[in-house]
């Protein structure tokens, strides 16, 4: 056991140099969530209330697309010991991060558990899941990223896990509660997986279940009062901040405002009307979405947005494909509830994202992740015990191929990740806001006002986060009404009313690149440019 527990340490020492190693520079800045999630845990720190004055919310209206504001909650901690940049937002995802790297090892022995397999190949089959959950190039990415995604998938692990130890030791499942309590409010995914997850789970271990009446109410009473501040919200009238993020979506009313437009111009066809419709229509579309996470060419080649994946790279390596179609394989072979949880999982993880417009999508099926990994470890193992058939010889040079090709493959990714990704993808994060706040900083003594185009992403929160506005002052001047016109200080952040340029001398206009070009800017002073040397943020007067 000494030898795995030092194993183990050896892993989670790795996964924790990938997750933490120059983790405020790469990626190469905050992008607007992030900025919006570090500001607001900035202002509750601070002030007790969110950028719009909510007192201690848990829903974040910022940017109208209500965050969960778990992520925020935890961020405080990081803010207050090292301020408000990005490594302390960033820091509670690598923490939890490195914690579902650990979850991992754990998981994976209570699930091996239902196959009574021996001692020494759970350990080891838990390892090999735990090591390439460590080294994983999707999961790695989201942990160096405030995604509340990533919470939800470290919480969803642990719960599981308790969840499974609960069977044999039943005082556990109201820690099982907990952790699933807390993912519903970290991210939206789970509010859609957890629900079907464990109905799942409670078909399949019903018996075990039962057997322990009592614990099973009292962790089922823990985990309702996960469930009240959205009770509170619905009874206050803001149901609206718990749908909005799904409204704006969700593929039913996608194909709601699609149907709409294309009725006029084919209202009399019978066969339009019966597919058209939004329902049938969303159907297939929900059943498109869903098989599209199957695609192997997203998942080991292409993956989807660039701040999801290192440039060049899918979602995980391409030697795992061989080993995971196998693990699957190995799974219809082996004990019917060991097989029912994995395939629980596997099968309901993309669910969630199948149901919105955006598809596939990493940051959706992230907790997806485990049950992949896992079917990994096991087609390793199977191979490895295939190849004992084989002379001594043929072992050596097989699995020191096989190394090789893993060294190599990890070797390429850690370059592509923290050399090539900050050169190659620094427009999809957003660069440019910290450089644009130092210049005005430096300059606003010399004109009056500071008029910041809503052309740009959400400029006014990176103003905000990188000037570390006080949460007091602002707040006391309005706070945020809405993100699309705001003003503090000599700033302010909208649309431009060109036809009072004249009135609004000694002005410093912030533009995005096509807007310096059609508007009647006297002079360019200062332009910031993304690594490909194509212009980021323009500032004109």
């Amino acid at each position: 056991m000494k030898r795995i527990i030092f194993l183990l340490v050896i892993i989670v020492g790795i996964a924790s140099f990938l997750r933490l190693y120059h983790l405020g520079g790469v990626p190469i800045s905050p992008d607007w969530d992030e900025a919006a999630l570090g500001y607001n845990a900035y202002s509750i720190l601070l002030t007790e209330r969110d950028e719009y004055g909510n007192f201690l919310p848990v829903i974040l209206t910022s940017f109208d697309d209500y965050k969960p504001a778990l992520y925020a909650y935890l961020a405080i901690p990081a803010i207050y010991i090292f301020d408000l940049n990005a490594f302390s937002v960033r820091l509670p995802s690598a923490l939890m991060g490195i914690m579902a790297v650990m979850g991992t090892f754990f998981l994976t022995r209570q699930l091996l558990n239902l196959q009574n397999s021996t001692s020494k190949r759970i350990n080891y089959i838990s390892l090999l899941a735990t090591g390439l959950f460590a080294i994983s190039p999707w999961h790695i990415q989201f942990s160096r990223v405030a995604f509340e995604a990533n919470i939800a998938l470290t919480l969803c692990i642990w719960g599981l896990y308790f969840f499974l130890l609960g069977l044999r030791k039943p005082i556990f499942l109201s820690a099982s509660a907990i952790f699933y309590g807390l993912s519903i409010n970290a991210y939206h995914s789970p509010r859609l997986f957890v629900p079907l997850f464990l109905l799942g789970l409670s078909i399949v271990f019903y018996k075990n279940l039962f057997k322990q009446k009592k614990y099973l109410l009292i962790s089922i009473i823990v985990g309702m009062f996960f469930l009240i501040p959205f009770l509170a919200l619905f009874t206050q009238g803001q149901s609206q901040k718990i749908t909005a993020r799904y409204s704006a979506t969700n593929i039913f009313n996608i194909q709601q405002e699609k149907s709409q437009k294309e009725s006029i111009i084919k209202k009399s066809s019978v066969q339009y009307s019966l597919f058209a419709s939004p329902i049938p229509a969303g159907l297939i579309e929900i059943a498109h979405g869903y098989l599209s996470h199957f695609s192997l060419r997203w998942m080991f080649i292409t993956g989807d947005n660039d701040r999801h994946h290192a440039p060049s790279t899918g979602l995980l390596y391409i030697w795992e494909l061989s080993f995971m179609l196998l693990g699957i394989i190995s799974i219809f072979f082996s004990s019917k509830k060991a097989r029912q949880v994995f395939f629980l999982w596997f099968l309901l993880a993309p669910i969630p994202a199948a149901f919105t417009s955006e598809v596939p999508h990493a940051v959706r099926t992230l907790i997806w992740l485990p049950s992949l990994q896992i079917a990994v470890a096991l087609g390793i193992e199977t191979a490895y015990v295939f190849l004992r058939r084989f002379s001594m010889v043929k072992q050596v040079v097989v699995i020191t191929i096989f190394l090789a090709v893993v060294i190599f493959s990890f070797i390429q990714y850690y370059q592509l990740y923290f050399t090539h990704m900050n050169l190659e993808s620094s427009r999809f994060w957003q660069f440019g806001y910290e450089h644009a706040v130092n210049f005005v900083e430096q300059n606003k003594s010399k004109y009056k006002n500071v008029y910041v185009s809503n052309q740009l992403e959400q400029p006014y929160i990176f103003f905000l986060f990188y000037l570390r506005y006080d949460p007091k002052l602002y707040l006391a001047a309005g706070g945020t009404k809405n993100s699309d016109k705001q003003a503090f200080d000599k700033f302010e952040f909208g649309k431009i009313d060109w036809s009072k340029k004249k009135q609004n001398k000694n002005a410093l206009y912030i533009l995005g690149p096509y807007e310096s070009k059609i508007s009647p800017i006297r002079k360019v002073v200062h332009t910031i440019r993304y690594f490909d040397a194509s212009e980021a943020i323009v500032f004109a007067e």
